[in-house]
Formats: C-alpha cells, sequence, structure tokens
C-alpha cells in the first residue's frame, strides 16, 4: 500500500490538471481503503483471533485461499491502475 501512495504523491507533483488530480484522489481512496481492509481482515481472519497461530483453539476461520486469490487479485488491478494514470499525460507530451 505504501509503495502506490508513493507513486501517487509522485503523480500528484508531474501531473499538474484537474481530471487528472480527481483520478489520483479516486487511486488514492482505492489503495487507502483496499490496505486498511485486508489488514483489518488479515488481522480478524480466525475468531477467536489466537485460532489464527494455534490450531488447537476451538474457533472458526475464514477460507484463507480464497482472501489470499481476492487480496491478490486487488493489488493487481490497483497496480494497473495505479501505473497507467500518466499514461494520457505522458502521451500528449510533444517530442
Amino acid at each position: 500500500m505504501l509503495i502506490k501512495l508513493s507513486y501517487l504523491t509522485f503523480y500528484l507533483r508531474l501531473l499538474p490538471y484537474h481530471k487528472n488530480r480527481m483520478g489520483i484522489f479516486a487511486a488514492t481512496a482505492l489503495v487507502v481503503g483496499g490496505g486498511i481492509s485486508f489488514t483489518v481482515s488479515s488481522i480478524f481472519m480466525c475468531f477467536p483471533i489466537e485460532k489464527g497461530w494455534d490450531p488447537s483453539v476451538p474457533g472458526k476461520c475464514i477460507d484463507r485461499n480464497a482472501w489470499v486469490y481476492v487480496n491478490t487479485a486487488y493489488n493487481m488491478v490497483a497496480d494497473v491502475v495505479v501505473f497507467l494514470l500518466p499514461i494520457p499525460t505522458l502521451w500528449s507530451l510533444q517530442r
């Protein structure tokens, strides 16, 4: 999450136009929201929390494989969005 945010803050300085800045703010909200939600869900993946590291504790956990797939897919989409943001501005530059 922090690496994506560092790219987005760099884009804020690089891309001065209002349209671009709105896209950057939307991508920032996407990255921060996803980062916080996946961090919280990884902490509270099991109930009680101790079951996450001690399988002998009675309780329930969410499907870890599904969580990993969803987390991976989200990060791939967020990476593509972040890296495609400056492309229209770069295409409009003159040689």
